[in-house]
């Protein structure tokens, strides 16, 4: 956590990203683009700021069940 956000400190291709989140890469470069331009999330290099956790969350319907059994902490 840094002020202002959260920085993913470890640079992940779009196809890792996709991996992860069981979509294929196209949808998820739509899905990024959006968040980008929604202001919810910026690139700094290669890494993604996520300056809008809450609204992830919420996205997710996340149930701010802790980080020992959480799924995307």
């Amino acid at each position: 956590e840094t002020d202002g956000g959260i920085l993913i400190s470890v640079p992940l291709t779009n196809q890792e990203l996709a991996n992860y989140s069981a979509t294929a890469r196209e949808s998820l470069n739509r899905m990024l683009s959006e968040l980008r331009k929604n202001g919810i999330i910026e690139y700094r290099g290669h890494l993604i700021f996520i300056k809008d956790i809450d609204y992830l969350k919420d996205a997710i319907q996340c149930e701010n069940c802790g980080r020992e059994i959480c799924n995307i902490e």
